[in-house]
């Protein structure tokens, strides 16, 4: 592929770095972002898909869609960013993926873009162009398997229950258990089962911020067999009971205009 002109501009680059607990802050950005985890965990979400990054690990990020942390991050954490501007992506790449270049190539871009404006520019724009067309020779054939992965996601979302199985999901799209698994864990890096908990999750929360049904009625609602059942899902996942994660969240403002 030969690409002409000027397809990307550089917005930005750096490498975050923090031994502290951290958590990314929530994001609606009018570039894409790049990231390459270089140390520790880093937990993502872009419009409720979850990503659970680790060293070696690229996320494209895509502008005009929120974006943020689900989870802290402890320990060393550390990873590579990038923003850039482009009409559209003139060639396709999935949001996750495994591994791609190492961190020798954005280390360069890196320094590249830090250099005084005697052509600095134009050869960091090149650099990335190169870098994004290499991942895209790589992860190009996976776009079938890239529109999969969306579909599968946004139906658990959508029929998330504690009753839904792993099982349940695969029969639905025609594919066994452990390859329709194998399709999340490459693309979110997680599996069928944590995906299903995930949505599950995010659809009890929802229910305890923004309705007034009882602890007892979400847990209906959701399939659990009993609110102990449910009791016991959300503090294993949260560190704290429903009613304590609602009432954190008590103060509201509202108005009519």
């Amino acid at each position: 592929m030969i690409l002409c002109g000027k397809p990307f501009s550089m917005c930005g680059m750096g490498l975050f770095t923090t031994e502290e607990e951290w958590i990314h802050p929530v994001k609606c950005e009018s570039t894409y972002e790049l990231i390459l985890v270089s140390g520790g965990r880093v937990y993502i979400e872009e419009e409720g898909v979850p990503y659970a990054l680790e060293k070696g690990n690229l996320l494209l990020l895509t502008p005009g869609k929120t974006h943020g942390g689900y989870q802290k991050s402890e320990g060393h954490t550390s990873f590579y960013w990038i923003h850039f501007s482009c009409p559209s992506l003139p060639f396709p790449l999935p949001g996750f993926m495994e591994r791609g270049t190492g961190d020798d190539l954005f280390r360069r871009l890196l320094h590249i873009n830090m250099l005084p404006d005697h052509g600095g520019e134009d050869r960091a724009e090149s650099v990335l162009s190169y870098l994004l067309f290499s991942l895209s020779e790589q992860y190009g054939e996976r776009t079938k398997q890239n529109r999969l992965f969306h579909e599968v996601v946004e139906w658990i979302r959508i029929n998330a229950t504690a009753s839904l199985r792993a099982e349940d999901c695969a029969k639905h799209f025609g594919y066994s258990t452990a390859h329709l698994c194998r399709i999340l864990q490459r693309e979110a890096g997680i599996g069928t089962r944590a995906m299903i908990d995930r949505m599950l999750l995010s659809r009890a929360k929802d229910q305890l911020l923004n309705s007034g049904a009882s602890v007892k009625e979400i847990a209906a609602l959701l399939g659990f067999p009993s609110p102990n059942t449910f009791l016991h899902f959300f503090r294993y996942h949260e560190k704290e009971t429903p009613l304590v994660f609602r009432n954190r969240y008590a103060l509201t403002h509202m108005n009519k205009k």
